[in-house]
């Protein structure tokens, strides 16, 4: 703390006038220090009503409640990296192999590179247009966020 003269403030300089005070600052700190332990006090009171076997060494475990059969069975990592590389797999060979779809209707699946380029060949099957529906009014309601359609739709 100053103990000697004090000087009078200069307006010009902005510095503190007067010193902080020790036995305000050490009131807090305690007081500080009295809430934490009484916040760990009521902590424990509370986990103490809360779970009262805690502390019993001897307490049998809870059982395990699961939902009724069928209930959703738990997967280990390794079984679900085993799962997605599966799955994977199958799709993979969807994606590059033929193979029916409907054998009694005809319908085939083909590799993903042979219908692109099929695609490109060919073009894109034409459809027929669809008029865009009215309201009574014969006006479009559209939501403001959404651009106005054309008058004919392709789907």
């Amino acid at each position: 703390m100053h103990s000697g003269p004090r000087e009078e403030h200069d307006p010009n300089f902005n510095y503190e006038v007067r010193d902080l005070s020790i036995p305000t600052i050490r009131k807090g700190t305690i007081g500080l220090f009295a809430f934490v332990i009484f916040c760990i006090f009521a902590a424990g009171g509370v986990l103490i009503a809360l779970y009262p076997n805690w502390l019993k060494a001897d307490a049998p475990p809870q059982p395990l409640r699961l939902p009724k059969d069928p209930n959703p069975l738990l997967q280990t990592n390794i079984s679900a990296r085993t799962d997605i590389q599966r799955m994977r797999q199958t799709d993979r060979h969807a994606l590059e192999n033929y193979s029916w779809v409907d054998e009694g209707r005809g319908q085939v699946r083909i590799p993903i590179d042979r219908a692109i380029e099929r695609l490109a060949r060919q073009g894109l099957p034409q459809t027929e247009t669809v008029p865009v529906p009215r309201g009574v009014d014969g006006e479009l309601h559209v939501p403001h966020h959404m651009p106005q359609p054309e008058e004919a739709v392709t789907p």
